[in-house]
C-alpha cells in the first residue's frame, strides 16, 4: 500500500468509526429508551437472519479468499464471491420471507411487528453489502472499502436523523437498509469483473467445500450473537422495552468495540490468513497475533479509570434519560467484558487460519450454556440491568481462559496438531 493511500484509508476509516459511534448514539438520544429499545431488537434480529441465510459462506469466503489472494488466485476469489452472494442471498430471500410473515401474523401491535419486519429487507441488503466489503479486505483494496464503509454511515446518518424522531424505529431501520443498498449497488459496478456465472452455480463442489469450511466459524458466531441477544430479549419479557433501551445504551461500549476491532482486523486479519497460507508457520503466526491482543488489553487498562470518570459526565451532559445508577453501573462492567473480548477475537483470526473452527465452535457451544444458565436465573429473579452485565462480561472473561488453555495445548505439543 502507498503511503497516499495508507492514509487515505488511515483517515476514511477514523472518520467511518466515528460516524459508527456517533450514530449509535445520536439514535439513542432521538428515539428515547422505548423506541431506542425497538430499534436494538431489530438489530439483534437480523444479524441470525445473515447468518443462517449465508449458510457460512462470507466466514468461508474471508478464509478461502485469503488463502487464495496469497497465491495470487484471483478469479478464484471472484468465484467465491459469486457463489456466496447468490446461494447465500437466495436462502437469506426465502428465509427472510418466512420470518417477516410469522412476525405479522403472531404478533398483534402492528406498530412492533411491521419495524420487526423490516429485519428481513435488512439481512438481505446487509448480507450483500458485508459480502463486497469481504471481497475488498480480501483483495486488499482497503481506501475503496474505507469509502465504501464511510459512505454507508454517512447515508444512514442523514436519512435516520431527518426520520428519527417522526417515524421513530421505523424510520431509523429503513435508514439502514437504504444504506446499505445504495452503497452496494455503487461498489457493485465499480469492483465487478467478467466470471461465468453459470458455470460457478454448476459448481456443487466448491458449494460444499465453502460451507463446511465455513459453517463452524458461522455457528460459533451465531450463539455468541444469541447470547447477546437473548439478554435483550429475556429483559424485555421481563421488565419491559425501556430496560432494554437503557441496556442497549450501556452496550454502546461493546458497539464500539465491534466497530474498533472490524477496523483493525480489516486490514491485519487476511493479510494474517494469506501469510500462513505461504508459510503455514503457526508459531510465528500466534506471536503476532499475541502481540497486538497484549497490547490492546494494555490499552484497555490503562484507559479504565479516565473512561469510569468521563462516562457518566457525558451521559449527564447530553443522554439524561439515561441517567441512572444502575445505567453507570452496567457500562462499567461491560467495559470489564471488553476487555477481554479484543484479544479473543483477535485470536478467532489465527484458530481460523490453523482450521481449528471446531474448538472455537466448541468453546462457544460450552460458553452458550454457561450464559442461558446464568440469564436464566436473573429472568426468573426479575434482576435488573446490572445483573444481565455481570452475565456478559462472565462469558467474556470464560472465553478467554479456555482460548488461552488451547493455546498452552498446543504449545506443549510444539503445534504438531496443527492442521497445515
Amino acid at each position: 500500500m502507498s503511503l497516499v493511500k495508507k492514509y487515505s484509508y488511515m483517515v476514511l476509516i477514523s472518520l467511518s468509526a466515528l460516524l459508527g459511534v456517533f450514530k449509535i448514539t445520536l439514535f439513542a438520544k432521538l428515539l428515547g429508551p422505548e423506541q431506542y429499545g425497538l430499534y436494538a431488537l431489530v438489530l439483534s434480529v437480523y444479524v441470525f437472519l445473515i447468518y443462517f441465510g449465508g449458510l457460512g459462506l462470507n466466514e468461508a469466503f474471508i478464509k478461502l479468499g485469503s488463502r487464495a489472494f496469497g497465491q495470487s488466485d484471483i478469479v478464484g476469489i471472484y468465484e467465491l464471491h459469486i457463489l456466496a452472494a447468490i446461494y447465500g442471498g437466495a436462502a437469506t430471500l426465502v428465509l427472510g420471507c418466512l420470518f417477516s410473515v410469522t412476525v405479522i401474523f403472531l404478533i398483534d401491535d402492528p406498530s412492533v411487528s411491521l419495524v420487526l419486519a423490516l429485519a428481513s429487507l435488512l439481512a438481505i441488503t446487509a448480507l450483500e453489502f458485508n459480502l463486497l466489503d469481504a471481497l475488498l479486505r480480501v483483495t486488499h483494496r482497503f481506501v475503496l472499502y474505507s469509502i465504501m464503509v464511510f459512505s454507508k454511515s454517512l447515508i444512514v446518518i442523514f436519512i435516520g436523523w431527518n426520520v428519527a424522531l417522526e417515524y421513530g424505529a421505523y424510520g431509523v431501520v429503513v435508514s439502514e437498509v437504504f444504506g446499505f443498498m445504495i452503497v452496494s449497488i455503487v461498489t457493485y459496478y465499480l469492483v465487478e469483473t467478467s466470471v461465468s456465472i453459470n458455470t460457478i452455480l454448476k459448481n456443487y463442489e466448491l458449494l460444499f467445500h465453502a460451507i463446511k469450511n465455513g459453517l463452524p466459524m458461522m455457528l460459533s458466531n451465531v450463539i455468541r450473537n444469541l447470547m447477546l441477544s437473548a439478554d435483550k430479549w429475556l429483559l424485555g419479557s421481563s421488565l419491559g422495552m425501556s430496560a432494554v433501551g437503557q441496556y442497549s445504551f450501556a452496550m454502546i461500549l461493546y458497539t464500539m468495540s465491534i466497530f474498533l476491532l472490524g477496523f483493525i482486523t480489516t486490514v491485519l486479519g487476511p493479510k494474517w490468513l494469506a501469510s500462513y497460507s505461504n508459510g503455514h508457520d503457526a508459531k510465528k503466526l500466534l506471536r503476532s497475533i499475541l502481540s497486538y491482543s497484549y497490547a490492546w488489553f494494555v490499552l484497555l487498562f490503562l484507559l479504565a479509570i479516565p473512561a469510569y470518570i468521563l462516562l457518566p459526565m457525558g451521559i449527564d451532559f447530553f443522554f439524561v434519560e439515561y441517567r441512572n445508577k444502575d445505567v453507570i453501573l452496567t457500562m462499567s462492567i461491560i467495559y470489564i467484558g471488553v476487555m477481554f473480548l479484543i484479544p479473543c477475537c483477535f485470536l478467532d483470526w489465527f484458530f481460523m487460519a490453523i482450521s481449528f473452527e471446531k474448538k472455537v465452535l466448541n468453546i462457544t457451544i460450552s460458553m452458550m450454556v454457561l450464559s442461558l444458565f446464568l440469564l436464566g436465573i436473573c429472568w426468573y429473579l426479575g434482576l435488573s440491568i446490572v445483573a444481565y452485565a455481570v452475565v456478559f462480561s462472565a462469558n467474556r472473561i470464560y472465553v478467554f481462559l479456555r482460548y488461552l488453555k488451547v493455546i498452552s495445548s498446543l504449545k506443549r505439543q510444539n503445534f504438531e496438531s496443527v492442521s497445515s
